[in-house]
């Protein structure tokens, strides 16, 4: 008789890091672009 099988958990899966965008709208005056990345 052999042994039971172990149910093993499937990997979890991570989700891709999206990258960021570099021009944004303000937070503060909602003015489009206006918010710059370097």
């Amino acid at each position: 008789m052999g042994r039971k099988k172990s149910k093993r958990q499937a990997p979890t899966k991570r989700k891709a890091i999206e990258p960021l965008e570099t021009q944004f709208t303000c937070p503060f005056c909602n003015h489009e672009k206006s918010c710059e990345v370097k």
